[in-house]
């Protein structure tokens, strides 16, 4: 059975006492929407480096196989913030100085969330001695979290909370296939690789239809970014490399993975 959906307003008003009675399904449903709140800003916290990167008139260089930043993050902060303190290009400060005011309220919004709603979820996990936890990885399996030595650092994972508090009997027998096996041992080696076999929740109908129209200016210069879903209304849907709708589930089922 799905954990009912909290929403983000639920999730902040959170107090010690509201966890005690609910089960860690419940708890981690919050879990859950309090990390796509951090992956909003996350987002965001991207998008204004982007900008004080270019504010410092600064441009991605190859390294390896991908682009990168010249300098690191600390140094660019710290080069942005002497050019608001000296004479030097007035015409770059108001860029700059918006750039750093976003990142700023941005920080402090995380704070916000570490030293509230992270904290109280944290703590009544610890309290109760810890219980199993479950997430996903988009077209992949199921894993017992990021300590997996098949995940990179930058691999997405998706709460699962309808499955949290299960023993590894049980989740095997209810996930089979789709559980890790270096996570689970006991699970089955038998993933199913065609689509059509495997257990998989609805798709939008507007998953890898075109982007194109739903584009900014910006976005097409840079080839990326996030636009609202024309089908299902979803927001924060990712552009693929190619201008398309990344695979989603509609909107009234994406809120948990």
């Amino acid at each position: 059975m799905t954990a009912p959906v909290p929403d983000l307003a639920e999730v902040l008003a959170l107090t010690p006492a509201a966890l005690t009675p609910l089960t860690p399904r419940q708890i981690d449903a919050f879990n859950a929407v309090l990390d796509s709140e951090y992956g909003r800003i996350d987002r965001r916290k991207t998008a204004a480096w982007d900008a004080l990167y270019g504010a410092l008139h600064l441009r991605k260089i190859p390294r390896g196989r991908t682009l990168e930043w010249p300098v690191p993050r600390d140094k660019a902060e710290e080069q942005a913030r002497a050019v608001l303190t000296s004479e030097e290009a007035p015409d770059r400060r108001g860029a700059i100085s918006t750039a750093l005011e976003r990142l700023d309220t941005l920080r402090e919004q995380t704070r916000f969330l570490d030293e509230g709603a992270r904290t109280i979820l944290d703590r009544e996990w610890t309290v109760r001695g810890g219980w199993p936890r479950f997430f996903l990885v988009q077209d992949g399996h199921i894993h017992i979290g990021r300590q997996c030595h098949t995940l990179r650092m930058t691999t997405q994972l998706f709460w699962r909370p309808e499955l949290s508090g299960l023993t590894e009997e049980d989740a095997v027998k209810q996930e089979g296939p789709f559980l890790c096996t270096f996570c689970y041992p006991s699970a089955p080696t038998d993933w199913k690789l065609d689509p059509a076999d495997a257990r998989r929740k609805p798709e939008c109908s507007g998953s890898r239809t075109n982007a194109e129209p739903l584009m900014t200016p910006t976005q097409k210069q840079r080839g990326h970014g996030y636009v609202t879903c024309p089908e299902c209304g979803k927001t924060d849907v990712r552009i693929t490399s190619t201008w398309r709708l990344r695979s989603h589930p509609p909107m009234k089922e994406s809120r948990l993975p």
